[in-house]
């Protein structure tokens, strides 16, 4: 899920940097717990201190599968794909640095198809790959529709 933590052990022990970020929720600076915005926020506080000024980071390729048979972590339903893509847009839209998040993928890959990716990518597209919306499909839409220009 979205609001999972995530190990940061790279921002508050790296050569140089100025961690902890205490504002982020990081009070160690040898390992610490971050919520995903808690995390983008701790960067732009390490670009800031390094005399970078205000970054405008895009973020590129990142998203959830959904499959319409779930099976487990890495088969998540359809469901759970538009609510993590609901939760990671919503927590994007409360940090004004953030310009640009770009979701993996707009359909799903070609069932029976070899790829080099893991399994579980072919399905993280927001359609599946027949052009037919999934869930998250709207849910994207919705969002785009109320942050025009974000």
């Amino acid at each position: 899920s979205v609001r999972d933590w995530d190990s940061v052990q790279g921002i508050p022990s790296a050569s140089g940097s100025h961690g902890p970020y205490p504002a982020q929720g990081c009070t160690t600076s040898t390992w610490c717990q971050m919520t995903w915005p808690q995390e983008l926020s701790a960067y732009e506080q390490e670009f800031a201190d390094e005399g970078y000024g205000a970054m405008s980071p895009w973020l590129t390729e990142f998203g959830w599968p959904g499959n319409a048979r779930a099976a487990g972590g890495y088969f998540p339903s359809y469901a759970a794909q538009a609510s993590d893509l609901s939760e990671a847009y919503n927590d994007l839209l409360s940090l004004p640095f953030v310009k640009a998040a770009f979701w993996f993928n707009l359909r799903d890959y070609q069932p029976g198809d070899p790829n080099p990716d893991p399994s579980f990518f072919a399905h993280y597209g927001l359609l599946q790959y027949h052009f037919t919306p999934k869930p998250a499909a709207s849910v994207f839409e919705r969002l785009a529709r109320a942050n025009p220009g974000r």
